[in-house]
């Protein structure tokens, strides 16, 4: 089963009415991927590591439902992404080191589910 955060999609939303704002999830993943290892402060990095869960749990069951449209090689990576951002969910982050790459991991996942998400739009 997929975990979802009713409050966060809500929250992510975008003002048009879509449930992904595009926008706001590649701007927090860059964010996330291009700043120099430990020189996020303690609570920016707490609030970029809520933001890129929220990001993650909205686009899991979104891409999942839409896993059927993909066509080609996507299915596969779709399923192999899901797994591993569900995986990277699930593992807490006691240390600030573990801190910091899930950080990284959830950026990554949820770059590649929005991607995911944009393919099986596009071959709909």
């Amino acid at each position: 089963m997929i975990p979802t955060e009713p409050r966060l999609a809500t929250e992510l939303a975008a003002d048009d009415g879509d449930l992904i704002d595009a926008e706001t999830i590649r701007q927090t993943s860059e964010t996330a991927l291009w700043a120099p290892v430990g020189s996020t402060p303690g609570q920016e990095q707490d609030a970029l590591l809520k933001r890129l869960e929220g990001h993650t749990h909205l686009l899991l069951p979104e891409v999942a439902d839409r896993l059927p449209r993909l066509q080609g090689q996507w299915p596969d990576v779709a399923k192999h992404v899901i797994t591993r951002a569900q995986r990277a969910l699930g593992a807490p982050a006691p240390s600030l080191q573990d801190k910091t790459a899930r950080v990284m991991d959830l950026a990554v996942y949820s770059r590649a589910l929005l991607h995911l998400y944009r393919v099986a739009e596009e071959q709909s």
